[in-house]
């Protein structure tokens, strides 16, 4: 039952990932070949598709109904994780020694947590796992950005950009949910 449930979360998480995973990988991507307005741009809509699936299938996560609605999450969602990305394109291309990338990510991972916790309150101890799980992919995506850049390939990159939508959900799903899953 928990390899049922850790897949059914799974699937759902990988699925609010995809946009904005996928997303600010091709873009930093396509940010390193001299195409910033396209980057721009697919960062843009990358965060706002993520946002929107985000507040579409959290609730399939709990096994409950889905119940979209336009609010205040999926707003906040939109605005913190296009800034982000679009800091995250630019600091790639600035920062070429991944020395910061640590620091860079536990910030990220603050800032997520704290404009999330704003709007939907969480347990001190939700809190620090959402931190933690939002540090720790912010990591994996970072490094992974730097990885999926070295090779010119468009498909490459975007394949690269799928499978590590894959490793970031579960370190969000284990973090995040883990309690669910036991």
């Amino acid at each position: 039952m928990m390899v049922v449930n850790f897949l059914r979360i799974l699937l759902w998480e990988s699925l609010q990932n995809v946009g904005p995973i996928v997303g600010f990988m091709y873009a930093t991507y396509q940010w390193m070949k001299a195409h910033k307005v396209i980057s721009v741009m697919i960062v843009v809509l990358s965060m706002i598709v993520g946002s929107v699936a985000i507040q579409a299938l959290e609730p399939l996560i709990y096994q409950e109904p889905v119940a979209f609605i336009w609010n205040v999450d999926l707003l906040l969602n939109a605005v913190v994780f296009t800034i982000l990305g679009l800091l995250g394109v630019i600091y790639l291309d600035t920062q070429k020694d991944a020395k910061w990338d640590i620091l860079i990510s536990f910030i990220c991972g603050a800032i997520v947590t704290a404009s999330q916790a704003l709007v939907s309150p969480y347990s001190a101890l939700g809190i620090a796992a959402h931190g933690l799980s939002m540090s720790v992919s912010a990591y994996v995506f970072l490094r992974s950005a730097r990885w999926a850049i070295e090779n010119p390939k468009d498909e490459a990159v975007l394949g690269r950009a799928f499978l590590i939508n894959i490793i970031g959900s579960a370190i969000i799903v284990v973090i995040d949910y883990g309690y669910l899953i036991i």
